[in-house]
């Protein structure tokens, strides 16, 4: 199995590269019809056989063959249960930021998933999420593009990776598609019953294409409703909190006309972001914030 490289002095997670290749090495693919059918063929075979040879042998032989087939079917079922449930660990893992970890498992669970298409593409949706966080844009952007070719495209699963491209292509400064795409999706996301969930990622999307394009005036222009909009989102809707503070502090040097409520709405954007995460965590995912984290005072952690 392909190894990506460890240093001494930290985690270093794979390239682009490692990621196409790998991913070429170990592509999903359904199971060979031979396989489907074989424990069908096998049981025609030996009662065929069983009939041919009549005797105690022809009683005994078709229960000893299904005593193995359901014991087959049986271990079949405990393998696709194990690895759903070390797939849901590699997810608790990203959903506790243990990114180099659930990325470690991940990686070493794809060549056992492959004849899963399901576990396979939530695995795959795992791997460009931890590569994505821990910076490695374009070898997310790999990921995510194998994993969305892989699903329909009118899914809402399809719908959420393509928002994650989004952000890939942002933050690794493709600003046009990621741009053609959010309009594409905005438009989606008005011919359909969109959730909260999406929609609050949809405006996060589009609060880091502003801020990655230096339109804050544009950004906080729309802070009326984002502290509900970004609500469904959870502790990461600090991360939105986090780039209007951001904004603030941008409109506050390009349009100083009333500094010192510009500065207020910054220091309480920030106040609620930090709420929520760490500064520490916040610039270590989004380095935009890392100027806010030197300037703006945080609420004291741990809470």
């Amino acid at each position: 199995m392909q190894q990506f490289p460890v240093k001494s002095d930290g985690f270093v997670p794979p390239t682009a590269g490692q990621v196409a290749g790998y991913l070429d090495s170990h592509p999903a693919r359904l199971p060979s019809r031979w396989m489907m059918w074989m424990p069908l063929i096998g049981v025609g075979f030996v009662i065929a056989l069983a009939a041919s040879i009549g005797g105690g042998v022809a009683q005994v032989l078709p229960w000893l063959v299904m005593f193995a087939l359901l014991g087959y079917l049986g271990y079949k079922g405990r393998r696709v249960r194990f690895l759903d449930k070390r797939v849901a660990d590699a997810h608790e893992l990203a959903m506790l930021r243990m990114m180099p970890a659930s990325l470690r498992l991940t990686w070493r669970l794809l060549p056992q998933l492959v004849t899963l298409p399901n576990l396979y593409g939530r695995a795959l949706s795992l791997l460009a999420l931890s590569l994505h966080i821990l910076g490695s844009h374009e070898a997310a952007l790999v990921a995510y593009d194998r994993v969305i070719s892989g699903i329909p495209s009118e899914s809402p699963m399809a719908f959420q990776l393509r928002l994650q491209r989004c952000l890939a292509w942002l933050a690794n400064d493709q600003i046009t598609p990621a741009e053609d795409e959010l309009r594409r999706l905005q438009n989606q996301s008005t011919d359909i019953q969109t959730p909260p969930a999406i929609i609050a990622a949809l405006r996060y999307t589009r609060l880091y294409q502003q801020v990655r394009t230096y339109h804050f005036a544009d950004a906080v222009e729309m802070e009326h409703d984002l502290l509900a909009t970004l609500a469904p989102l959870g502790i990461d809707a600090g991360y939105g909190y986090a780039l209007m503070a951001h904004s603030f502090l941008h409109v506050k040097v390009s349009e100083p006309e009333n500094p010192a409520k510009l500065l207020a709405s910054a220091k309480e954007w920030w106040r609620l972001a930090t709420m929520l995460i760490p500064p520490g965590d916040l610039a270590q995912r989004v380095p935009e914030l890392r100027e806010a984290a030197d300037t703006l005072p945080a609420t004291h952690w741990p809470l």
